[in-house]
């Protein structure tokens, strides 16, 4: 720990930066012990509890990335279902579309052809 300190100590140009460096060092090595002694004070029935919880996270994240490779699947098949109802759709357009042209072509010949009839005689 000193020569980590030291070193900070030779890298910092003035002595209020070795200063605070030294205190922030101090402040880290004070933390991780207090943290450490707060684990050690917890009581051993609280700590399973806590690694109860742990593990119900676990199935629970589990659970909700079954869910949802369900909603992934439920989801391509009712796009697939989706594709195939919208090109029927639109494969049925198309014919009526072609069939309804044809029909007009047929009635736009004939009344030209009436119309020619009408003209030369």
């Amino acid at each position: 720990m000193s020569s980590l300190a030291e070193k900070l100590r030779k890298t910092s140009k003035n002595g209020a930066g070795a200063r605070s460096a030294t205190f922030m060092l101090a402040f880290m090595i004070g933390t991780l012990v207090g943290v450490g002694l707060g684990v050690t004070w917890v009581p051993e029935r609280r700590r399973r509890r806590l690694a109860g919880i742990g593990e119900r996270y676990q199935r629970l994240r589990e659970m909700g990335s079954d869910a949802l490779g369900e909603i992934r699947r439920a989801s391509r098949d009712l796009a697939g279902d989706f594709r195939e109802e919208l090109s029927a759709s639109v494969e049925a357009a198309r014919e009526e579309f072609a069939d309804m042209t044809r029909q007009q072509l047929k009635q736009a010949r004939k009344a030209l052809e009436r119309e020619r009839k009408r003209l030369r005689g």
